[in-house]
């Protein structure tokens, strides 16, 4: 189970940095790369806490919001980078999309 968790966090982290490379945020400030590296951990330690949705959609929403400002502030153009909170929100809770739609089968 421990493994499966280090193994999501990995995967968000990675998945957050690649999109933020992506989107060529090296030439932006260090305030901007400060929001976008809190924008994409933010999924990740809320990975840690996936016993319930509600944290992981909090996270999703903080996310969002970081990355925004992050958007607003900077000085370049960083096309793309708000897939990030949505993709990784939707990552972290297709267990329970999965489980309920597998209840429902059996009822």
């Amino acid at each position: 189970m421990v493994a499966s968790r280090v193994a999501v966090v990995l995967l968000v982290l990675f998945l957050g940095g690649m999109q933020a490379w992506d989107s060529n945020v090296q030439g932006a400030g260090p305030l901007v790369l400060l929001l976008i590296a809190a924008g994409v951990a933010v999924p990740a330690v809320a990975a840690l806490s996936w016993a319930r949705p509600g944290p992981i959609l909090l996270s999703g929403l903080v996310s969002f919001v970081l990355l925004l400002a992050a958007k607003l502030l900077s000085p370049i153009a960083l096309p793309a980078l708000l897939v990030v909170p949505g993709a990784t929100t939707a990552l972290l809770l297709l267990p329970w999309w999965t489980r309920r739609s597998a209840s429902e089968l059996t009822r």
